[in-house]
């Protein structure tokens, strides 16, 4: 028998919304990712949202799995379409991760990021972002895959690193509703500003609540073990990490296993 939960309720979400995007969305009880769902649409507009109460394969970046509770977290994916070559790909997933800092910051200021696009709570993940894009002539279509601890309050023990979620942290029960149309409203904007090349400020912002930052981590770039001083975020969104007294660049799809060295 499926343990009863609450439906992700369209009204409550359609009254918190003030952007366009998401105003077309798709709820699914079941999908095996939201974001191969929105990828094999013969079309779709941008701010086109699909959500699912559970995902049978949703996966993380660098085909992590994700785990995730039927009804207590926000798992969907959003389609954007922009002109080839009119926004860096690589800084997408970086500025959709500050969107939804920032979105969630009147519940609680507390959620850091860590490089490129991990949500965190002291140091346990409650979110994540994977990015992926496809050409066509001059046209350009994003899928944003968005995971998001809400609701669930226990994880499996099967899972890599710690996670939370805004439960967890708040000692409440969030809206999930209200949570999504926050994060819509505010990519909305973010991403108009990454699209006419105004990232600076994001990427300021980003670097203020990138946990990353400052700490001295162990990282696998080529089948092997690492050890640097991360140092700053580039204007591409690349991690710029002093690597024996070496200033490298590494993009978020060249290096794994990012941990604090203690």
């Amino acid at each position: 028998m499926t343990e009863a939960f609450t439906p992700f309720n369209l009204a409550d979400y359609q009254s918190f919304l003030t952007s366009s995007w998401g105003s077309e969305i798709l709820v699914f009880e079941e999908l095996e990712s939201t974001s191969d769902y929105l990828r094999n649409l013969p079309d779709f507009n941008s701010g086109l949202v699909v959500l699912a109460e559970t995902q049978s394969s949703g996966r993380g970046r660098l085909g992590r799995k994700w785990a995730d509770e039927k009804g207590s977290n926000l798992l969907f994916s959003i389609g954007w379409k922009v002109e080839t070559g009119s926004v860096s790909v690589p800084a997408t997933p970086l500025i959709t991760a500050l969107a939804i800092r920032d979105a969630v910051q009147t519940l609680t200021p507390d959620m850091k990021i860590k490089w490129p696009n991990d949500l965190l709570f002291d140091g346990k993940k409650s979110g994540g972002i994977l990015v992926e894009a496809r050409t066509t002539g001059d046209q350009m279509s994003l899928v944003i895959g968005i995971g998001l601890n809400v609701n669930q309050t226990e994880f499996p023990s099967w899972l890599d690193v710690p996670a939370s979620s805004l439960q967890l942290q708040t000692g409440k029960t969030i809206s999930r509703e209200w949570v999504l149309a926050s994060v819509m409203n505010k990519l909305q904007d973010y991403l108009t500003r990454l699209r006419i090349n105004k990232k600076t400020e994001l990427l300021t912002r980003y670097r203020q609540h990138c946990d990353t930052l400052g700490q001295t981590i162990r990282f696998k770039f080529n089948e092997e073990m690492k050890t640097g001083l991360a140092v700053d975020i580039a204007q591409d969104g690349s991690l710029l990490i002093n690597v024996d007294g070496e200033i490298i660049a590494f993009q978020g799809n060249e290096i794994s296993h990012i941990r604090n060295q203690s």
